[in-house]
């Protein structure tokens, strides 16, 4: 058995048994096994239908999910590990297609597909790594109009992620100071670093299902992006470029927070959403600016 497939399970209600439907009916040829990591789920998502075959790890708690993903991935022996999120749906083919382009490419070190978000759009697949300037233009609403088209793949989605044990091993797995956010960002930039290759089979297509799109920015989840992306620059970049970022997202807090603001006074509906908004980016605003003291 050369493939397991890690599922990282926090809460995700019904969109697991979808995402298991899926795998069974990937028609992958060969056999694998299936590993649903629980990260201390609340809503009974991980009990899992007997029909499933996966085999379930349930952590005693929500230590992020790097740690969670890490431990899927020491409980398995095989070359190839997929990282999956259980809001994803694999076409069928999409296994076969990953597995084959890995084993004619040793140096591939992660493989992604292409990764289709509801309604109908796709992802960038030429995603570039962190920079002041494209944050600054993100920032200033200028990402749209003045757009950076990298020529090779930077990144890859953690959403899908074939990885090779050998680059895992080279490497290191998961950075667990990642709770929430970059940690796919970082291991694709050490494997980078150590010339392992990142890119995309374009034959292979999922769909990311994210369920409720506004709560991808609740308060919560917008404090762990930004300390992520902070720790990311602090670990891989100079103190001049970590000072730098702070300031622009001190500035994109300041903008968005009065965008957030403008909006709830001004429209009346959907109020809880923006005001869950208006939370987040104050609370990021308070933390950004003590850090900046």
């Amino acid at each position: 058995m050369d493939l397991s497939v890690v599922i990282v399970n926090y809460n995700s209600g019904d969109q697991l048994g979808r995402c298991l439907d899926a795998i069974k009916e990937s028609r992958y040829p060969d056999p694998f096994e299936v590993v649903v990591v629980d990260n201390h789920s609340t809503d009974r998502s991980a009990v899992l239908n007997g029909e499933s075959r996966a085999r379930l790890i349930v952590r005693p708690e929500n230590q992020g999910f790097a740690r969670a993903a890490n431990h899927g991935i020491a409980s398995t022996k095989s070359e190839l590990i997929l990282i999956l999120g259980p809001d994803v749906i694999l076409s069928r083919g999409t296994l076969g297609e990953m597995v084959r382009t890995m084993r004619s490419r040793p140096e591939i070190g992660a493989l992604g597909p292409v990764i289709r978000e509801a309604p109908g759009g796709e992802h960038d697949h030429l995603r570039p790594f962190p920079s002041n300037r494209g944050l600054l233009k993100e920032t200033l609403f200028l990402d749209r109009l003045f757009e950076d088209r990298p020529s090779a793949v930077g990144w890859l989605h953690g959403c899908c992620l074939l990885l090779r044990r050998a680059a895992i091993d080279d490497v290191g797995p998961f950075d667990p100071s990642f709770f929430l956010y970059y940690e796919d960002v970082d291991l694709c930039y050490r494997m980078g670093r150590s010339a392992w290759r990142t890119t995309i089979e374009r034959g292979s297509a999922v769909d990311h299902i994210s369920g409720n799109r506004d709560a991808r920015y609740g308060e919560e989840k917008l404090r762990w992006y930004h300390a992520s992306l902070i720790e990311f620059y602090r670990k891989h970049y100079s103190r001049q470029s970590l000072q730098t970022l702070r300031r622009i997202l001190i500035l994109r807090s300041v903008l968005r927070l009065g965008l957030w603001i403008s909006l709830y006074l001004i429209a009346p509906s959907r109020r809880d959403v923006r005001a869950e908004r208006v939370r987040g980016y104050a609370a990021v605003l308070r933390t950004l600016w003590n850090g900046a003291k």
